[in-house]
């Protein structure tokens, strides 16, 4: 008969420390874990929205401000995009100073509150050339928001317009009228209009 093998036994202090060593291991990969989670929390902590971007509806002529604002940024910026036919542009909140678009009437600032940033983009006198201007906001580890803006005309602001140009010229030409017959019958300013043209009075001799 032949030879019978025999499985050698292993020493039981062999088996603990294998098993140590792999618990040791798994506390290690649970202890870098825990630590990516925490530091991938420490971004987002507290980062709430105060205001965002909504879609808006005006008429033609009046100021209208977009916004979007959030609280503990750490690091963080708010980059608020404004994206139009009259204009391509950003602001970034905090750290840029305010800016003014004088051409479009639109001005970009950022304003704090509390431990958080609100940027903001306003547009004055708003016209047609507004309509669907589009706003983005964009701040790490949180979804774009974006808002419209939408503009129709005003019929009667167009109309009061026309008046005011009318009523300013019919005020002017109605100056001019009254004065010219208040200096037509008005002895003293001939005499005065003829003594500077160099024409003299002689009066009856």
């Amino acid at each position: 008969m032949g030879r019978q093998t025999v499985p050698r036994k292993r020493a039981p202090g062999t088996v603990t420390s294998k098993r140590a060593s792999i618990q040791s291991q798994t506390n290690t990969h649970l202890m870098w874990l825990v630590i990516i989670v925490l530091h991938c929390a420490s971004f987002t902590k507290g980062l709430t929205p105060i205001v965002l971007p909504q879609t808006m509806t005006t008429e033609t002529g009046k100021t209208i401000t977009f916004q979007c604002g959030f609280t503990d940024l750490n690091t963080d910026k708010i980059h608020f995009y404004i994206m139009g036919s009259k204009v391509n542009d950003s602001v970034n909140c905090p750290g840029d100073e305010a800016k003014y678009l004088p051409k479009q009437s639109m001005k970009a600032y950022c304003s704090p509150k509390g431990n958080g940033q609100i940027a903001s983009w306003e547009l004055g006198g708003t016209s047609e050339d507004d309509n669907n201007t589009m706003f983005l906001c964009r701040v790490n580890h949180y979804n774009d928001t974006v808002g419209y803006l939408y503009v129709y005309a005003n019929d009667s602001y167009y109309a009061k317009l026309i008046g005011y140009v009318i009523g300013g010229f019919l005020a002017a030409l109605i100056t001019v009228i009254v004065a010219y017959i208040l200096l037509k019958r008005s002895e003293k300013a001939q005499r005065c209009f003829r003594s500077v043209g160099g024409i003299q009075d002689d009066g009856p001799r």
